[in-house]
This record gives C-alpha cells, sequence and structure tokens, in this order.
C-alpha cells in the first residue's frame, strides 16, 4: 500500500473523532475548521461536494492556507467527506438539511452544471440546501417543489436584506432588473440555472428511495414553516455550524463515529469483496442483485471466520470456497494441455472443487458419516441436514436455524473440522508428482482427524472462556466431550457407530 495512503486512512481515525465528538475540544476542531475555509473564502459544503474552491481552481485547500487545516481538508477529500444515504434514517427536518448538491441526489450535475454560477452565486448568499431552494404546497400531490421565478426573487431579496443591512436603505437601487454582475443579479442567474437542471436532470433522475422519501413529508417541521407556500418563504440565517448535520458526516463510506482504519484503507485502495464463484450458489434475480449476493458471501465468510479459527482450518476453507484448492492435474499427458484440470484418482471424473470437496462418493461417505459426530455433539437428532452443494460451501445455514441460537456454533466448528480434514488428506496424496496413473486420494483415518481437530479447538476455547458460557454453548446434551476433574475429555458416552 502506498504509503500516502496509508497515512490518510490513519489521519482519517482522528479526523473522524473530532466530527463526531461533541466535546470541548471536537466543537473547537470543528469551529477552527469552518473558520479556516471561510477565511480563505470557501465553503463548507463545497468539500461534500468534492467541488474547485473557486473558477478554474482545484478542489484542494489553497496552498496560502495553514498547512495543518490543508491537510486536514485534503484528507477528508481523499477519503470522501460525505453524507449518509441512508435516508429513511433522516428526520423531515435532516433531510431537507441536505445540500442541494449533494451528489448522491444530483449525479454527475455536482460537476457539470454548477461549477460556473451556481455555486459561486448562491452559497454567499446561505442558499445551499434543499430547504432553501424548494417550497412547500400543502395542496399539491408533489409537495414539495421547486421554487418558481416570483419565489426565488423573493427569497434572494429577504436573504441579502438580512446579510447585507446596508441593501435595505435603497431596495429599489439593490434590487434593480437592469443589473448584469451585482451579486442579486447572479443570485437569480444562478438560481434559474438551478431550477432547470433540477426539473431536467436532476428529479428525474434522483435515486428512488430519495424521492420516496421526501413524498413521506406531509407537514413541514415547526422550524421549517417558512417554506410553506404563501409565507414569507426565507428560513432564518444561521451559522455553518448549525447547518451541518455533523453526526450524519461519513468518512471512506462510514459513519464518522464508526470509522476504522482497516476501512480507510479499504477505500484507499479500493478494496473490495472477492467473491467465490460458485454457479450452485445464486441469490434470486431482482433489485439489488449485486449488492445481495455481496451480503450472502459477507456473511458466510463472517459466520465461518470465527474467533477461534485456527489459522489450518481458515486456510482450508478459504482454499475451498476461492476454489484455490488442490487439485488432480493433467501433467504431462499425451494429448493434454499442461496443469488442466484432470481425473479425481478415486472416481475417474473431473476433479472440480465442487467434486473433490462434495460430490466425489468418497468425499460424499465422509460427509454422511461425519453427521454422526455432529449428531453427538450437539446431542440432538440431525436428519433434516442437506448435503447440498450450497449448505456444505457456506456451513449449512438452513440446517443451522433450525437449531437454538446457543448451540448454532458447534455446527461451524464440525464443519471447518471436516473441511479441513478433507483438505489435508487430498493434499498429503497429492505430493507426489503423479498423473491419473491409478493412485488414490487416500483418505484413511478421516475420523480421527476430525475428531482430534474439534478436541483441540474445544480445549483452546475452554482455557480462555466463561465455564457458564462454555457449558452452555458446547457441552450441554453433547456425547463428545465434557469436564472432569476441571480438565477436557472425551466423553464416556462418546461412538462413533
Amino acid at each position: 500500500m502506498h504509503p500516502k495512503k496509508m497515512a490518510d486512512a490513519l489521519n482519517g481515525q482522528a479526523i473522524a473523532r473530532m466530527l463526531s465528538s461533541d466535546s470541548e475540544l471536537g466543537t473547537a476542531f470543528k469551529l477552527q475548521f469552518l473558520r479556516t475555509i471561510e477565511e480563505q473564502e470557501g465553503f463548507f459544503f463545497r468539500l461534500i461536494s468534492n467541488a474547485h474552491w473557486g473558477p478554474g481552481g482545484s478542489a484542494r485547500m489553497p496552498l496560502s492556507s495553514p498547512p495543518f487545516w490543508r491537510r486536514i481538508y485534503d484528507t477528508m477529500l481523499e477519503l470522501d467527506l460525505s453524507y449518509s444515504t441512508c435516508w429513511d434514517e433522516y428526520s423531515d427536518e435532516e433531510i431537507l438539511k441536505l445540500p442541494f448538491d449533494f451528489p448522491a441526489i444530483v449525479g454527475d450535475c455536482a460537476k457539470q452544471d454548477f461549477g460556473r454560477r451556481v455555486r459561486s452565486s448562491l452559497y454567499p448568499l446561505q442558499i445551499c440546501r434543499l430547504c432553501d431552494i424548494l417550497i412547500f404546497r400543502p395542496t399539491h400531490a408533489a409537495k414539495l417543489q421547486f421554487r418558481n421565478n416570483a419565489e426565488g426573487v423573493k427569497m434572494i431579496q429577504s436573504k441579502m436584506v438580512r446579510l447585507f443591512p446596508e441593501v435595505a436603505a435603497d431596495r429599489e437601487y439593490h434590487f434593480r432588473p437592469s443589473q448584469d454582475n451585482s451579486v442579486y443579479a447572479r443570485a437569480r442567474k444562478g438560481l434559474g440555472d438551478l431550477r432547470r437542471c433540477w426539473d431536467k436532470k436532476i428529479w428525474p433522475t434522483a435515486p428512488e428511495d430519495f424521492k420516496k422519501r421526501l413524498s413521506k413529508i406531509l407537514t413541514l417541521p415547526e422550524s421549517m414553516i417558512q417554506m410553506q407556500e404563501g409565507l414569507d418563504g426565507d428560513l432564518p440565517i444561521v451559522p455553518v455550524f448549525e447547518m451541518i448535520m455533523w453526526d450524519k458526516l461519513t468518512l471512506a463510506g462510514q459513519l464518522c463515529k464508526n470509522y476504522a482504519v482497516r476501512k480507510g484503507r479499504a477505500f484507499m485502495t479500493k478494496a473490495y469483496v472477492l467473491q467465490p464463484t460458485w454457479e450452485e450458489i445464486q441469490v434470486e434475480e431482482g433489485d439489488g442483485r449485486e449488492r445481495r449476493q455481496e451480503q450472502l458471501w459477507r456473511r458466510a465468510w463472517t459466520t465461518v471466520n470465527w474467533k477461534y479459527r485456527p489459522a489450518t482450518h481458515h486456510e482450508a476453507y478459504w482454499k475451498f470456497i476461492h476454489k484455490r484448492s488442490w487439485r488432480a492435474e493433467n501433467r504431462n499427458n499425451p494429448g493434454a494441455m499442461d496443469f488442466t484440470i484432470g481425473l479425481c484418482y478415486n472416481c475417474g471424473e473431473r476433479d472440480t472443487v465442487s467434486h473433490s470437496y462434495i460430490l466425489c462418493p468418497d468425499v460424499r461417505y465422509i460427509w454422511e458419516r461425519a453427521t454422526i459426530f455432529l449428531q453427538r455433539l450437539l446431542g440432538r437428532p440431525t436428519t433434516s441436514i442437506q448435503l447440498s452443494v450450497q449448505e456444505i460451501v457456506l456451513a449449512f445455514p438452513e440446517f443451522r436455524q433450525t437449531l437454538p441460537k446457543e448451540v448454532r456454533q458447534r455446527v461451524v466448528l464440525w464443519h471447518s473440522a471436516v473441511i479441513y480434514a478433507i483438505t489435508s488428506l487430498r493434499e498429503s496424496s497429492l505430493r507426489t508428482p503423479t498423473g491419473n496413473d491409478g493412485n488414490r486420494f487416500d483418505f484413511e483415518g478421516w475420523g480421527d482427524r476430525v475428531l482430534r481437530e474439534m478436541y483441540d479447538v474445544l480445549w483452546e476455547i475452554h482455557e480462555v472462556e466463561d465455564v457458564k458460557k462454555f457449558a452452555t454453548e458446547w457441552l450441554d446434551g453433547n456425547s463428545y466431550v465434557e469436564i472432569a476433574s476441571g480438565k477436557l475429555v472425551f466423553s464416556n458416552r462418546f461412538s462413533r457407530e
């Protein structure tokens, strides 16, 4: 990993703590950060939208800025400081406080259409959030709509009077329509550009779940009652600090309070979940299929990569699910390409991963007989267990759902021991460099290996786990191991048959 990316991921942890903290130190950090941005003639919401600092400039803080704050600003850019997109977790007031140029809502418009005069003309007047550009029409089906021209002009004038008291002394002069390059004229043009973009591009392509969330607003929050049609139409001027929803900010796609260096590293390196390719294991077609497929493998890996799993078991399972296990190969056989998948030594079928771990008759026998060990470990029948490809690969999720929660981990231990036994015995048979010449995968002693692996793991757990918890999760009802004189031993009731 590049050292700079690692440094940014590390710095992100300190920044996330300050942004999510309500302490005096956290508040002082945020206030000074905003003050520095203002002194450099910037605006916080440019950071959220990754916008240029000024016309033709860079998204980074100017070189004239204090180095400490410039590094912090640049780190936030690298880690994509943003807002959460879990729309249903926002209150009505919070959803309306989102920036009007939030990339998750406006998409490419944030860079293509807002760069020239929308932000530069509206930000100085504190026109930067959805509540500033939308108006609430209680009698309409679509209650939240973009302000029409007259409503927009009225809001701009109100903002200017409040921000620049000298304007109130001569409203006719400052608000004359013939101006071309005044603050007022630029704001009107900027709002007009934003209105056209909103109607033609932003709203038609906005995320459906976001539009659905807005449609749930049937009455305005009391703090935003001025958004209602026919009223003043302008919200009070507030400090930028109060505009920002600090608890909704994210770094590297994580809420600041949940940020961790490893998540920052994954984000900086664009790491992604390496998904296994099992044709037999697919989620149903429909919306979000790719996301649901990724979640399926995440859950599987989280389940089997448990706290006390030995490193050898971890390696064996990783090879298994990612189809990187040792297999029979065609080596120097006439008419066959070297190192292509060969035939199973035991049954003559193509030695694919699904065959070598699940479908081969000899391996199938191991799984069927090993259920006896599982039955002893659980202390209950295992007649409902299905030895399908999906169940074996994912550590029997359907069968585990039929068991009490406190004993489900016993299935994971048993599954881990069987996968490891098959892997180690196959690799022992493959270490002799021969082709498909009649050698067999020797699975003799598989039962002893499974039992010993389970016992060794349980012994490790027993040494560190709370006695009561260990009894509940691993001992109660089982006929495999027991505690005798404070030591873990094989139960007198245990039998392989």
